[in-house]
C-alpha cells in the first residue's frame, strides 16, 4: 500500500514537472516570439504614439525608441519623449529615459512591472488654474487624502516599481503670466519587498530648500499600512507665493520655516511633532517659534504645545508702512492642551488653553486631526483671541455635558463653511451652569453670512444672546435673549433650538421662537428671505415687489422641525405678524406700484396675508385691500390681491397708459372722462412658479357718475349700474344714463364676452328726446323740436381695432317745426340713420333725414373739426355730390325759402353766442324764390365766404339785388345790402303765419344799405343796429340823402311793448318828394320832424289801431300846388289836398298858382292808431290856416275843423281876393269902386273835412266878412299896373247874376265832383303809407 502510495506520488510529480516543462517552453516560445515581432511593431512610430494617446490621452511624441534584448530582462531606451495634456496646460519632456523590464513579473501581476526606472533632464510646465478665497476648500482637503487614497486603490502599480529615480527635474508654475520655477535635482522612489521610500529634494524661487521623505510598511493608506511622514521647508516667501496665485488672504507673515514629523497607522495619524518658525519685516506677525506634539491610541489622543512664542504687531497690516516708533508689539506665551480619554460610556475631555490666537492654534493642531476635522477647521478658518479656556467635561455617544467650564474669547471670526453661518463675535463667554452650558454673547458692527439660507450677507451693528446650552441626546440652545439690531430693523428674541443628527448624518434643527422686531426697512427684506423652504420664484416675487416702507412692529413665532420648514403639512408653525406704513408694493413687473400702503402682514407656515386700510396707486387712492398666497413652497404658488379703490378720471388715466391695460384694452377707453371718483373692487391672482400671465377680474359700481369723451361733446349723466371686467374683458349689468337729457339703457360686452370676433360692443336704447340735445348743451335751437321717439344705437370695435357706430329713429312722437324741408308732424314717421366707421385714425360718416338732408362726411378721430365731406339739403339730398378738397360743402335746392326759418336755422348758438362748425368749407343754396317777411326775392342764389376775425358771410344774389349776411363770432349779424330795388306787398295783406319773430332773433344785427329802393323811394344810406338789453332789444339808426334827408331812429322792444321813435330835417322836402316819385306839388320847403310811436307785441306786430305815441312837424317857407294822389297820402294828416283845392276854388285869385306858405308847425297826439291835431298851424302868405280834430288812419277817415284867417292888408290883389263877391277881376272891381267905395271881404272862414280818407267831404261851416274901404289911389295904381280886358268883364256880368247861396252850393258840387275822382287804388296806396 504504501508503495502504492509512493508510485502515485512519484506519478503526479512527473506529470507536474512536465506541465511546468510546458509552461516554460511556451513562456520562451512567447518571448521569442516577442523578442522576434517587436522590433518590427517598434518600427511602426505612428502606431505606437497612436498606442500611448489612446491609453494616457493628450499628445505624445518620442525621437528614438530601443529595445535591448541583449538579456532576460529587455530594456527600454527613450530619447526626447514629450507629452501635451489636452488643454496644453500640463506639458512634460525628459531627455533620456530608461526602463529595465520584469517582463515575468509583469505576465503574473497582469501589469508593467520595472526593475528600475531612470529618467535625465525632466522639464515639467504646469498652468494653475484661479484660485480665489471662494474656492471650497473641501476640495483641497478630498484632493489631499480621500482622493490620493482612492487612487492608490485604482492604481496600485503606482507603487510597485522598484525604483523610480528623476534626475534634474525642472518643475515651471505659470498662473496668470507670471511664472515660478522649482529645480529637484533627484527625485527617488525605491521599493524593498513590502516597504516603500520616497525622497524628494528641491528648491526654488519661493524657498530655499525643501525636504520631502515619506517611508511606509505595506500599502500606504491601506488598513494595516505604517506611514512615517517627514517634511521641511526652509525661508519659504508666502506673501510672494498668495501673490503668485493671485490669493486675497492675509498672510500675516513674510518668511516660515517648518518642519512636521507625522505617523499614520492606516488612514489615522497617531502621532506627530511640529516646528514652526516664522517672522516678517513688516508682516502683522514679527516672530513665531512653535513646537506641538501630538499622539493618539485605541485610549484617547492628545495635542499639547511644547512651545509657543508669539510676537505680533499690533494695528498694522500689509497696506500700511508705519516707522519702527509707531509699532506696537504684543508677545504671546502660550500653552494650550487637549486630552481625550475613551472609556466605556463614551470620552473624558480636559482642554485648556491661555492667551492663544485661535487662528495659530487651529493652523498648529490641523495636521494632527482626523480628516472630517481636519476638513472642518479648513473650512471654518476660525480666528479670534483665546483670553481663557479651561473645559472638562463628559461625552457620551448621546450627550456632552461639561463638569466645567470657564471660556472667554474675543474677536472669534468663523467663516462660513457648508450649513454653518459665517459671523464675528466681538466676545464670547461660556460657563457650566447646573450641567448646562451659559453662553454669552456680543458683537457690534458685525456680519452674518449664510449662502445656503440667506441671499447676501447681514450687517449686524449690535448683537446679543444669552441662554443655555446642554448636549444630551440631542443638543439644545434655550435663548433667555436674543438681540439683533442693524439698519434694517431690531429684534428681540426667545425660545428653544433643538439639535440632532438624521439617519443620514445631517444637522436635524428643532425650533422654538418667539421675537418682536421694530422698524424693519422692507427695501431690504430680499436679504433676509431664507432661501430654503421657499421657492426661487417666490422669492424673485417678493424681491420685486417689496420695495419700500416700513414695518413698525412685527411678532415672530417658529415651532417646529426647521428641515420641514415652512411646514405646509402642519408639522410645525411659522407665524409672522406685522404692522407696515408708507409700504412701496409691485405687485406685478408690467403695473405701476402701490405706494403709501398701511397695512397688518400675517405669515402663517407658508401662506400669506396682508390686509392693507390706505394706499395709493398711481393717485388712485386704496380704500381696503387684501394680499394672500396659498402656498409659499407649492411649485406654483397663488397670489391673489384684493382691491377696494377710489379712482379719479386722472389716477385711471395715469394707471391704464403704465399698465397692461393700455394693451389688453386699448386707448379707446382713455377717450371716456368721469366727473368723480370711481370706487372699483379688484381681484389679481399672479402665479408664482411659472411664466403664466396673471389673471384680473373686477368689479366698477356707478352711481350718478357722468361719463364723458375727452374730444367729443358727449356727456353721460347720471350713470348707474355695475361693468364687471376681467383680463380677457368686460361687461355691464343693468347700466343706465342719460345722454343729452335722454335716458338711455346700455349694454357694453368686452372682448371674450363679446361672443365674436369683435373686442368692444355697445347697445343701447332710449326713448329720445331731440330738442332735449340743445339744452343740454346749452344750444339754442333754431328749430322747435318737441317729443320724443325709440332711439336705438349700436357701437362695435372689430378684432384689428376699426370701429362702427350706427344710430337709427323713425323719429314717431317726435314734432319738428321749422323749414319745411325740416318739419314733420307728431305721428308721422320720418327716418334717421347714422353711421359712422373708424380706422386708421379716420371716421367716415353718413346719414340720412327723410329725402331731405343727407350727409357724407371723413374726419379725423383726433379731431373732430378735422372735417372732409358734404351735406346735401332739399331737392339734392339724394343727389351725388363730389365733396371738396377741404372741409365740408353744404348743397342745397329748394322750390321755395323762407327767410325766417332759415334765419333761424342759422342760429346755432352756445351758451348765448353765435357759434358755426368751423369746418364747413362753404355753402351754395339756389331756390327761385326767398320770402323774407312776405315779401318774395327771385332767382336766389346763396353762397357763403369766412373771414378773419369774422365767423361766416353769407353772400346772396337776386333778380332783386345783392349782399351779405355776415355772422361774428361775439353773436354780431351785420346785413350789407348792396344794391336792391324792390316793390313790396302792402303788410296788411301779410298774415302772423308770414311774419313771426322773436326777440333773440333780433339781437346784434346790423344793417347797412348803401343802394337801396323800396316801391321805388330811394332810402339813402340806411343803417339800423340791433343790441340786446336786459329787458329785451333796442334799435337805433339812420338814413341820409345828401342834401334832402337826415333821419334818426331809436327804438326798444321790452317786455311786450315796442317804442319808435324817428327824428328827421329835410332842407328841401319838395325836391326830396321829387326824388321819391312825388311829383313836383310841394316845392321849396325845409322840414324837420319827429315821430314816437308806441304798441303792444314786438315790432313785426305792429297795429294802427294798437299804436300810441305823438308827431310834430315843422317846416319853412313853401308852396302846394296842385299834388299827386301820392303826395295828398302824405300830407293827409294836414288835409292840404283838400284844403287847397276848397281854396282854389272859393278864392281863385289868391291860391290859383298855389298854396303859399311861411310855414306849416304841428303837433299830433296818436291814440290807437288816431291820429289828433291838438295844434297844427299853417302860416301862409294870404291866410293863417289852423286845423284841429283827427285822423283815423285804421279806418282811413278823417274828422277836422280848418279855420282859415285872411292876411287882409292896403294891397288891392289881396283884397280883391277875399272879396265877399266874384270880384275876380280888378275890372269889375274897378266899376263897382265908383259906385261903392267900400269892399265886403272874408276875415274868417271855417271848413269841416269828413269822410273817407281818400275822398273826404269839405264843408264850409262857417264865414265872417267886414267892409273894408279900398282907396282910389289903390285901385288907379292897380288899374294902371294891370289892363282889363274884355274876357273879364264878361265873366264878372254873369258871376253877378248868381246868388250867394246857390255859389255856396255850386261850390260844394265841384269839390265833390272834384274828390270823387280819387280811385280805390288810391286807397291801397293810403294804407301802404
Amino acid at each position: 500500500m504504501l508503495k502504492g502510495i509512493i508510485t502515485t506520488i512519484r506519478r503526479w510529480l512527473t506529470k507536474l514537472l512536465w506541465l511546468a516543462s510546458i509552461v516554460v517552453i511556451l513562456f520562451v516560445l512567447l518571448v521569442s516570439v516577442v523578442k522576434l515581432i517587436l522590433p518590427y511593431w517598434l518600427d511602426d512610430k505612428e502606431t505606437v504614439i497612436e498606442l500611448v494617446e489612446q491609453q494616457i490621452g493628450g499628445e505624445f511624441d518620442y525621437q528614438e525608441l530601443v529595445i535591448d534584448w541583449t538579456r532576460f530582462r529587455p530594456t527600454v531606451y527613450l530619447q526626447e519623449v514629450s507629452w501635451k495634456s489636452n488643454d496644453h496646460r500640463l506639458q512634460i519632456s525628459s531627455e533620456r529615459n530608461t526602463i529595465e523590464l520584469n517582463l515575468w513579473q509583469s505576465l503574473i501581476d497582469g501589469y508593467l512591472q520595472t526593475e528600475s526606472v531612470e529618467v535625465n533632464g525632466v522639464k515639467l510646465s504646469y498652468t494653475l488654474n484661479d484660485l480665489t478665497p471662494e474656492a471650497d476648500p473641501n476640495e483641497v482637503s478630498e484632493f489631499s487624502i480621500n482622493r490620493l487614497k482612492l487612487a492608490l486603490q485604482m492604481h496600485p502599480e503606482i507603487l510597485q516599481q522598484r525604483k523610480i529615480s528623476l534626475r534634474d527635474v525642472t518643475l515651471t508654475a505659470r498662473h496668470q503670466g507670471n511664472s515660478r520655477t522649482l529645480v529637484a535635482p533627484l527625485i527617488l522612489y525605491t521599493k524593498l519587498g513590502n516597504e516603500r521610500q520616497l525622497i524628494i529634494d528641491a528648491r526654488s524661487e519661493l524657498f530655499s530648500s525643501g525636504r520631502f521623505v515619506i517611508e511606509s510598511v505595506g500599502q500606504p493608506l491601506s488598513e494595516n499600512s505604517h506611514v512615517d511622514l517627514y517634511a521641511s521647508l526652509e525661508d519659504t516667501d508666502i506673501k510672494s507665493l498668495a501673490k503668485f496665485l493671485n490669493l486675497k488672504q492675509d498672510y500675516p507673515v513674510d518668511l516660515i520655516n517648518a518642519k512636521i514629523w507625522l505617523t499614520y497607522e492606516g488612514d489615522r495619524p497617531v502621532e506627530g511633532y511640529s516646528q514652526i518658525l516664522a517672522s516678517g519685516d513688516q508682516s502683522r506677525i514679527a516672530q513665531l517659534d512653535g513646537a506641538i506634539r501630538f499622539s493618539s491610541d485605541d485610549a484617547g489622543f492628545r495635542i499639547a504645545s511644547d512651545r509657543f512664542h508669539l510676537i505680533e504687531r499690533v494695528g498694522l497690516n500689509d497696506t500700511e508702512q508705519q516707522t519702527e516708533q509707531e509699532e506696537l508689539l504684543v508677545e504671546f506665551d502660550s500653552e494650550f492642551n487637549v486630552t481625550v480619554e475613551r472609556n466605556d460610556s463614551g470620552a473624558s475631555w480636559d482642554m485648556s488653553a491661555d492667551n492663544f490666537p485661535i487662528s495659530y492654534l487651529v493652523t498648529s493642531i490641523k495636521p494632527f486631526l482626523p480628516a472630517e476635522h481636519f476638513e472642518l477647521a479648513s473650512g471654518l478658518e476660525p480666528d479670534g483671541h483665546i483670553h481663557k479656556f479651561h473645559l472638562i467635561a463628559e461625552q457620551s455617544q448621546e450627550t456632552f455635558n461639561p463638569i466645567h467650564a470657564d471660556i472667554h474669547l474675543s474677536d472669534l471670526l468663523i467663516n462660513e463653511y457648508q450649513e454653518t453661518p459665517g459671523f464675528k463675535l466681538d466676545q464670547i463667554t461660556i460657563n457650566d451652569e447646573d450641567g448646562k452650558w451659559r453662553v454669552e454673547l456680543f458683537a457690534k458692527n458685525s456680519q452674518l453670512v449664510s449662502s445656503s439660507w440667506l441671499k447676501s450677507p447681514i450687517d449686524i451693528e449690535e448683537l446679543s444672546f444669552n441662554g443655555l446650552i446642554t448636549s444630551d441626546r440631542q443638543s439644545n440652545i434655550e435663548i433667555d435673549e436674543l438681540k439683533v439690531i442693524n439698519p434694517d430693523l431690531s429684534i428681540r428674541a426667545e425660545g428653544q433650538v433643538s439639535l440632532t443628527e438624521d439617519s443620514k448624518g445631517q444637522p436635524d434643527v428643532e425650533l422654538a421662537l418667539y421675537a418682536e422686531a421694530t422698524d424693519i426697512n422692507i427695501s431690504e427684506l430680499h436679504r433676509y428671505w431664507p432661501t430654503k423652504g421657499m421657492k426661487q420664484k417666490t422669492v424673485e416675487y417678493l424681491n420685486q415687489s417689496l420695495l419700500g416702507g416700513t414695518v413698525s412692529k412685527a411678532k415672530f413665532l417658529m415651532r417646529g422641525n426647521l428641515a420641514n420648514f415652512p411646514y405646509q403639512d402642519g408639522t410645525g408653525q411659522f407665524y409672522i405678524e406685522a404692522d407696515t406704513q408708507d409700504v412701496t408694493f409691485k405687485f406685478d413687473p408690467e403695473w405701476p406700484q402701490a405706494e403709501q400702503i398701511n397695512a397688518k402682514a400675517i405669515f402663517d407656515n407658508d401662506t400669506m396675508s396682508i390686509v392693507a386700510n390706505s394706499g395709493q396707486l398711481l393717485g388712485s387712492q386704496v380704500n381696503q385691500a387684501t394680499a394672500t398666497i396659498d402656498s409659499f413652497s407649492n411649485d406654483i404658488s397663488m397670489l391673489v390681491i384684493t382691491v377696494d379703490a377710489q379712482a379719479t378720471d386722472a389716477s385711471y388715466l395715469a394707471l391704464h397708459q403704465n399698465s397692461p391695460l393700455k394693451e389688453d384694452i386699448g386707448d379707446a377707453v382713455t377717450d371716456f372722462v368721469i366727473n368723480k371718483p370711481i370706487n372699483p373692487t379688484l381681484e389679481i391672482t399672479i402665479p408664482l412658479g411659472n411664466d403664466v400671465p396673471a389673471s384680473l377680474k373686477g368689479v366698477i359700481p356707478l352711481d350718478g357718475h357722468q361719463i364723458s369723451l375727452k374730444d367729443y361733446p358727449l356727456k353721460l349723466d347720471s350713470v348707474k349700474g355695475i361693468v364687471h371686467f376681467t383680463e380677457n374683458g368686460a361687461y355691464s349689468e343693468k347700466l343706465r344714463g342719460n345722454l343729452w337729457g335722454n335716458p338711455f339703457s346700455i349694454d357694453v360686452k368686452v372682448d371674450e364676452y363679446t361672443g365674436d370676433d369683435d373686442l368692444v360692443k355697445l347697445d343701447a336704447r332710449s326713448n329720445f328726446s331731440a330738442g332735449k340735445v340743445f339744452d343740454a348743451n346749452n344750444i339754442q335751437s333754431p328749430l322747435s323740436i318737441t317729443g320724443s321717439s325709440e332711439l336705438v344705437v349700436r357701437y362695435r370695435v372689430a378684432d384689428n381695432a376699426n370701429q362702427s357706430l350706427i344710430m337709427r329713429t323713425d323719429l314717431k312722437g317726435t314734432e319738428i317745426i321749422g323749414p319745411d324741408w325740416l318739419s314733420k308732424q307728431k305721428e308721422e314717421a320720418a327716418d334717421v340713420l347714422i353711421t359712422l366707421f373708424e380706422s386708421n385714425g379716420k371716421v367716415q360718416s353718413r346719414a340720412i333725414y327723410r329725402n331731405s338732408i343727407s350727409s357724407q362726411l371723413k374726419f379725423s378721430s383726433d379731431d373732430i373739426n378735422d372735417v372732409n365731406g358734404v351735406i346735401a339739403v332739399g331737392n339734392l339730398a339724394t343727389a351725388k355730390i363730389p365733396a371738396p378738397q377741404n372741409g365740408v360743402a353744404i348743397r342745397g335746392e329748394f322750390n321755395e325759402i323762407k327767410s325766417y326759418d332759415w334765419i333761424n336755422s342759422l342760429q346755432l348758438k352756445s351758451g348765448g353766442a353765435f357759434s358755426w362748425p368751423k369746418w364747413i368749407n362753404d355753402i351754395d343754396i339756389k331756390t327761385p324764390s326767398l320770402d323774407v317777411a312776405g315779401q318774395k326775392l327771385h332767382e336766389v342764389h346763396l353762397t357763403d365766404e369766412q373771414l378773419a376775425g369774422q365767423y361766416l358771410r353769407f353772400r346772396m344774389t337776386a333778380k332783386e339785388g345783392k349782399g351779405s349776411l355776415t355772422f361774428y363770432d361775439d353773436g354780431r349779424k351785420h346785413v350789407v345790402v348792396d344794391e336792391l330795388d324792390i316793390v313790396l306787398e302792402p303788410f296788411s295783406k301779410l298774415s302772423d303765419d308770414d311774419i313771426h319773430l322773436e326777440k333773440s332773433a333780433l339781437y346784434n344785427w346790423q344793417l347797412e344799405c348803401a343802394s337801396c329802393r323800396i316801391n321805388g323811394i330811394d332810402t339813402g344810406v340806411l343803417t339800423l343796429v340791433t343790441q340786446k338789453t336786459e329787458q329785451g332789444v333796442s334799435i337805433q339808426g339812420d338814413s341820409k340823402i345828401e342834401g334832402l334827408l337826415s333821419a334818426y331812429l331809436e327804438g326798444s322792444w321790452k317786455g311786450d311793448l315796442s317804442k319808435v321813435n324817428i327824428t328827421f330835417t329835410s332842407p328841401n322836402a319838395g325836391r326830396l318828394l321829387q326824388r321819391w316819385g312825388y311829383g313836383d306839388g310841394i316845392r321849396d320847403t325845409s322840414t324837420e320832424g319827429k315821430l314816437e310811436l308806441s304798441w303792444q307785441g314786438g315790432w313785426h306786430q305792429f297795429e294802427l289801431n294798437k299804436s300810441n305815441g305823438s308827431f310834430t312837424v315843422n317846416t319853412g317857407q313853401g308852396v302846394v300846388r296842385e299834388l299827386s294822389d301820392r303826395q295828398a297820402r302824405v300830407f293827409s294828416l294836414l288835409s292840404l289836398q283838400s284844403l287847397r283845392r276848397r281854396l282854389s276854388l272859393d278864392f281863385r285869385d289868391l291860391f290859383e298858382d298855389g298854396f303859399f306858405y311861411d310855414s306849416i308847425n304841428g303837433n299830433f297826439t296818436i291814440k290807437q292808431g288816431v291820429v289828433h291835431s291838438d295844434r297844427v298851424s299853417i302860416n301862409g302868405a294870404t291866410a293863417e290856416v289852423t286845423i284841429t280834430g283827427s285822423t283815423d288812419l285804421v279806418n282811413n277817415t278823417v274828422d277836422q275843423n280848418v279855420v282859415v284867417i285872411p292876411k287882409l292888408g292896403s294891397s288891392l290883389p289881396v283884397l280883391a281876393g277875399w272879396a265877399i263877391e266874384p270880384t275876380t277881376g280888378l275890372i269889375m272891381l274897378l266899376i263897382n269902386k265908383i259906385f261903392e267905395p267900400v269892399l265886403d271881404v272874408v276875415v274868417r272862414i271855417e271848413y269841416n273835412i269828413k269822410g273817407d280818407l281818400s275822398n273826404p267831404e269839405v264843408i264850409e261851416v262857417d264865414k265872417k266878412s267886414k267892409e273894408i274901404v279900398v282907396p282910389d289911389e289903390e285901385v288907379l295904381d292897380e288899374a294902371e299896373d294891370k289892363p282889363i280886358v274884355e274876357s273879364e268883364l264878361i265873366l264878372n256880368e254873369e258871376a253877378q247874376e248868381t246868388q250867394l247861396p246857390e255859389q255856396q252850393k255850386d261850390r260844394t258840387d265841384s269839390n265833390g265832383e272834384e274828390l270823387d275822382a280819387s280811385s280805390e287804388q288810391q286807397k291801397e296806396d293810403d294804407g301802404n303809407e
